[in-house]
């Protein structure tokens, strides 16, 4: 008795249709990714620029799935989700005239989260953005207090001190494209980006998966 072998094409169309797979940002069905092809082309748009930064693009707002996703990836630990959402952010800048980083940062999380949830989010999206671009990656930041705004009000949020963040490496002048997955008021940029300029940073841009409204 011969051995039949099913093609490749109608076992990927066999898995889809008994296990199918919704998009992490509007939660319509997939040809199998975590994020479907529409979701994907979107570009990254400006936003209200915060304090200290040359400019700022964020791929949504918070409310329109972009939250979501981020919600699902973080706090579900969802490490091949959050590495989806970085390159797309990566690749989602392709236009964005005038902007000239030479090096892509992220903003860092305590080392208690980090090791409470075992990874830092930041930094994943960061490396998935400098995949996509080809800028390279440096850990340029470090924590030096307490920076947790999530559930804070606005008005508590501005209150981060500036010294929440520290440079741990010279830039030397470079220039930096700072990467975030929430922007709200936009004070934890701002108190990152002027920890890097005090390491030398010459300009710093930034970009981030989602953003709340009329509040950067």
């Amino acid at each position: 008795m011969g051995v039949h072998i099913i093609p490749m094409s109608v076992l990927s169309a066999l898995v889809n249709a008994l296990f199918p797979a919704w998009c992490a940002v509007c939660a319509e069905h997939t040809a199998g990714g975590l994020i479907c092809e529409s979701c994907l082309g979107r570009r990254a748009e400006d936003i209200r620029s915060p304090a200290g930064l040359i400019g700022c693009r964020s791929l949504g707002l918070y409310s329109d799935g972009f939250g979501a996703a981020v919600r699902s990836a973080k706090y579900g630990r969802n490490l091949v989700l959050m590495d989806s959402l970085g390159v797309w952010l990566g690749r989602s800048i392709a236009d964005w005239t005038g902007m000239s980083a030479e090096v892509v940062v992220s903003v860092p999380v305590p080392f208690g989260r980090k090791l409470m949830r075992g990874f830092d989010h930041g930094q994943r999206l960061a490396m998935g953005v400098s995949q996509a671009t080809g800028i390279p990656h440096a850990a340029a930041l470090k924590c030096t207090g307490p920076v947790r705004q999530v559930g804070n009000s606005a008005s508590h949020r501005r209150q981060l001190p500036r010294t929440a963040f520290d440079s741990r490496l010279a830039l030397d002048g470079k220039r930096v494209l700072l990467v975030d997955d929430v922007v709200t008021t936009g004070t934890t940029l701002s108190v990152a980006a002027e920890a890097l300029r005090r390491g030398g940073a010459a300009m710093v841009w930034g970009l981030t998966v989602a953003h709340h409204e009329c509040k950067e």
